[in-house]
């Protein structure tokens, strides 16, 4: 009998999708919170706002984390997720092997901090961070107060990014970061993956349909003009 995911708001039933060594997850489109209660599960930005006015409670803040996810490490090392996801679920390769390309990771992670060539989605995560917040540096939030963090982060671009927590957590690069990954990851999974930078760039910019939106090219100028040599 298959795992199914039940919505917490409407009731409604959905195959889970099977992860990696026998796990189960709840289905990629729909949407997660945490409170004092637990985790609730919903299928839709409407249900999980349901709940989370139901409920009266405050979600719970993650502690950010400074550990790639699969998507990022697939990007960082040239892979595709699906080619981890594999080994992960065959066990192709053995533990001393892992551990070895960890080593290699973290040296390479210790030698882009002393100044060698970053990676891409590093280098397109600080150009973003430099036009929507000078870097970080700007602190106040923008378009009135609908707008969060050093990535300039909208409400809806949270709840949409499926992230726990609050949206104010935008406010903090660690969490926000989690927040535009997880945005790309739901709206442009093979973008991220290649870390097609103007794809994502102008995704973040104009939102899930900003292929009907031109103005999207100009912001993505002032990216690719903040990454410089290194794109």
């Amino acid at each position: 009998m298959r795992a199914e995911s039940i919505c917490d708001g409407c009731g409604k039933r959905a195959p889970m999708e099977a992860g990696a060594l026998g796990t189960w997850h709840k289905p990629r489109d729909w949407y997660e919170r945490s409170d004092a209660d637990g985790i609730q599960t919903a299928c839709s930005r409407e249900c999980i706002e349901k709940i989370a006015k139901a409920s009266g409670k405050t979600a719970k803040s993650p502690q950010p984390s400074s550990l790639l996810n699969r998507t990022e490490a697939a990007a960082y090392l040239g892979l595709r997720p699906q080619t981890l996801a594999t080994w992960a679920c065959v066990q192709r390769y053995p533990f001393w092997w892992l551990a070895v390309l960890l080593v290699f990771v973290a040296g390479s992670l210790c030698c882009n901090s002393l100044g060698a060539e970053p990676d891409p989605l590093g280098t397109l995560l600080a150009a973003i961070r430099e036009v929507e917040s000078s870097g970080g540096r700007d602190k106040g939030d923008g378009d009135d107060g609908a707008a969060l963090g050093p990535y300039q982060i909208h409400r809806d671009y949270w709840t949409d990014s499926g992230v726990p927590g609050r949206w104010e957590d935008c406010r903090s690069e660690p969490y926000a970061r989690r927040v535009v990954l997880g945005y790309w990851r739901r709206y442009e999974p093979a973008a991220l993956a290649r870390v097609n930078a103007e794809v994502l760039a102008r995704c973040h910019n104009g939102g899930w349909n900003w292929r009907k939106k031109a103005t999207t090219m100009a912001y993505w100028r002032k990216v690719r003009k903040m990454m410089g040599d290194s794109y």
